[in-house]
């Protein structure tokens, strides 16, 4: 596996991990209180994006029509079905791993920023997000370069939510 993006894994649950497999493809991942999966989504359809270049993915939760959809730079390329839990762990999300101890699985790429939204997101407004988050709904947003402090990854959005950095995840000062 290429290794998580973003995850709290192993924090108490319910908890959530965002990765790539081996071929390059993005797999959502949640667990209930009790530690059953309740969501393990594989996005096949979705071409690789170990393309050499950023690569923009962003995962849109639609509760209304139960499911959530993955777009690659912008555009949709995927929609599964799923019924979203409403909690999740209160412990910190890691960008470029998760809680495990001795997980081998890091993110094996370099990570620009990562965001999160409490409404779910138009095609239109990921599209836009690729170049800067759009601040409407936003609850989230954590960029790693020039963000560091004791592998601390401050929330740009002013909301509190700070994440933790696993290294070794490349940062980029792009």
């Amino acid at each position: 596996r290429s290794g998580s993006v973003i995850g709290n894994y192993n924090s108490g649950r319910p908890n959530l991990t965002v990765e790539f497999n081996a071929s390059g493809q993005p797999r959502f991942y949640m667990q209930d209180a009790n530690g059953k999966p309740t969501i393990d989504l594989r996005f096949t359809s979705v071409p690789s994006v170990y393309t050499g270049k950023w690569v923009h993915v962003a995962f849109a939760i639609d509760d209304a029509a139960g499911k959530i959809h993955c777009y690659v730079d912008g555009v949709l390329k995927e929609s599964k079905d799923a019924v979203i839990p409403t909690e999740i762990s209160a412990s910190p999300m890691v960008l470029g791993g998760d809680l495990r101890t001795n997980n081998e699985q890091w993110f094996k790429g370099e990570l620009k920023s990562v965001a999160a939204y409490t409404d779910m997101r138009t095609a239109e407004e990921i599209a836009a997000d690729i170049y800067a988050p759009g601040e409407e709904d936003l609850m989230a947003y954590w960029v790693t370069a020039g963000n560091l402090g004791a592998n601390a990854i401050y929330d740009q959005s002013g909301n509190g939510y700070h994440a933790m950095l696993k290294t070794p995840t490349p940062v980029t000062n792009e």
